[in-house]
C-alpha cells in the first residue's frame, strides 16, 4: 500500500520541471522573465487551486505541460478554462 502512494506521488510534475519545458519553448511568450519568476507563478496558482478545491486539475495541466512538445502547447492541447495559466 505504501509502494502504491509514493508511486503515485512521484507522478504530478513539479512547477521547477513545468518552468523548464516552458522556458525552452522560444514561441511562448510566458509573460515572464526567468525560470525563478515562472516557478514563483506556478507555485502561487498552484496554491489558489488547491484553496479552490482544483488541486486535481492543476495537477493534470502541470503533468500536461511537462510531457507536452512546445508545438502542442502553443496550440492549447493543456489548455484548462476553469484555471489561470502564470
Amino acid at each position: 500500500m505504501l509502494l502504491i502512494f509514493f508511486s503515485l506521488w512521484g507522478c504530478t510534475a513539479t512547477c521547477e520541471e513545468v518552468c523548464t519545458t516552458l522556458q525552452s519553448c522560444d514561441a511562448l511568450d510566458q509573460g515572464v522573465s526567468h525560470a525563478l519568476d515562472c516557478t514563483s507563478s506556478c507555485l502561487s496558482q498552484q496554491e489558489e487551486a488547491t484553496l479552490d478545491g482544483n488541486t486535481e486539475t492543476f495537477d493534470t495541466l502541470k503533468s500536461c505541460l511537462n510531457s507536452s512538445t512546445c508545438e502542442e502547447i502553443e496550440l492549447g492541447v493543456c489548455y484548462e478554462e476553469s484555471l489561470y495559466s502564470w
